[in-house]
């Protein structure tokens, strides 16, 4: 989904914007509006519905092991996360984005061996991408239109036709870059951001149950990882860690993730 939404905001930005960008060394305001606004789309359309059922499924579950089921104020509290972290995620995409365009178009601004609209054509891709992969998408297109231009000269074509030509080459090379570099941020987000659905949702729903007197206020938590070679070092000392309510574990981490592709969980234990 976030694949599609990228490319369709990729599609979005004309290259004269993205031209003007490189003029002035930054997008601008309305642009980067343009794109909170999108993505404030895609979280109510696809966001929601998605992790909403997701979280519904693990806490169905979950409560299943406590002898109850999930009922409407507990739905509630599951909407009241998602809402809060769908508001989140639009603030981090949106600013993400915002600052890995300005890092690139300030390079490209920089660059003096190819033209204004070369440059364009090469910023477009990177739509989508961290900060440091938007950096290495454009740092790899310039290396390899700097080789294709020289292969070029070198055959005794003309300076303009041959970094016209380098250009198209270094745009098909970095596709395949690019595409990889967004399936990689693509995924980070959607497991990060479903370990974060399941760890919170599950969590709002035991503090309900708490609340409601069918689990003991003495209620801790306690974290578990997979416990398997791909376990790090960091979740590695976390685990079996059991901590109250209200605290937090070692190293002032709440609950999992921990870090990227976490695959780490909390159970809740009482006397």
């Amino acid at each position: 989904m976030l694949l599609r939404k990228w490319a369709s905001i990729q599609d979005a930005v004309s290259y004269a914007e993205l031209s003007n960008a490189i003029r002035q060394g930054k997008i601008s305001k309305g642009q980067v509006e343009q794109w909170r606004n999108e993505y404030s789309l895609f979280m109510a359309m696809n966001y929601g519905p998605y992790v909403g059922q997701s979280v519904a499924n693990a806490a169905t579950a979950k409560m299943a092991r406590y002898g109850g089921i999930l009922h409407d104020p507990m739905y509630k509290a599951i909407d009241r996360y998602i809402s809060r972290r769908g508001r989140f995620l639009v603030k981090e995409l949106t600013t993400s984005q915002r600052d890995a365009m300005n890092s690139i178009v300030r390079m490209a601004a920089f660059t003096d061996n190819m033209t204004i609209e070369e440059l364009a054509y090469a910023v477009g891709p990177c739509i989508g991408l961290t900060e440091r992969q938007a950096r290495a998408a454009f740092d790899f297109y310039r290396q390899r239109h700097a080789d294709y231009y020289n292969i070029y000269i070198d055959s005794g074509m003309g300076v303009d036709l041959s970094s016209s030509k380098a250009a198209e080459k270094a745009l098909t090379s970095q596709a395949g870059y690019k595409a990889k570099l967004h399936k990689e941020r693509a995924y980070n987000i959607a497991s990060n951001e479903l370990a974060y659905a399941y760890n919170n949702g599950i969590e709002e729903v035991v503090r309900e149950c708490i609340i409601e007197g069918k689990l003991p206020g003495g209620t801790r938590r306690k974290w578990f990882t997979s416990r398997d070679e791909r376990v790090c070092k960091k979740c590695g000392s976390l685990d079996g860690v059991i901590v109250g309510m209200n605290e937090k574990f070692p190293g002032d981490i709440d609950m999992p993730p921990a870090h990227n592709r976490c695959r780490c969980a909390l159970d809740y234990i009482y006397d």
